[in-house]
This record gives structure tokens, C-alpha cells and sequence, in this order.
């Protein structure tokens, strides 16, 4: 169960979310996030039901997604991790 999550509005994870695609492998880091790419929840109004909904479906299996149009959520078990997974 995670204990820390780092949500942050980075340039380029913030430009990725706009294709609304999921970031593939590219990179060793990838699977840093739990899998073999970065998810990307779909769009929903901040605060939301929806949103919520959106995110944990995302995150299934995962320590990172991406949020369309809008930045990145990654969670860890302890603080210190979480910021390295939003990196």
C-alpha cells in the first residue's frame, strides 16, 4: 500500500499527457514504474469521482500514470522513493 504520493505538473511529462497515449519502454526507468510502460489516465475534472476512478484504474499494477492534459502521479511505499518515481 503506498504511503507517498509525488504529483507534479513537469514540462514534459505535462506535453506527453496531452497525446493520451502511454509512454512505452524507452527508457530502463520505465520499469521503475512497475511495468513495461507508463500509463495515462484519461481526462476528468480535478477533485472528482471520476478523476479518482480514472487514476486507481491507471495505477492497477502500477507506481506511475500520466494524466491527460495535465502532469503525473507516482506512488511508493515510503517518501523518499516517491519523489525518485516522479522524477
Amino acid at each position: 500500500m503506498p504511503r507517498a504520493v509525488v504529483h507534479n505538473h513537469a514540462v514534459h511529462c505535462t506535453a506527453v499527457s496531452i497525446l493520451n497515449r502511454p509512454i512505452p519502454a524507452i527508457h530502463y526507468m520505465i520499469a521503475a514504474a512497475g511495468g513495461n510502460s507508463i500509463p495515462c489516465a484519461p481526462y476528468a475534472t480535478f477533485g472528482t469521482r471520476e478523476l479518482s476512478e480514472h487514476v486507481a484504474v491507471a495505477l492497477k499494477h502500477r507506481k506511475a500514470t500520466l494524466l491527460q492534459h495535465h502532469g503525473l502521479i507516482a506512488c511508493e511505499a515510503q517518501p523518499g522513493e516517491s519523489a525518485l518515481a516522479g522524477a
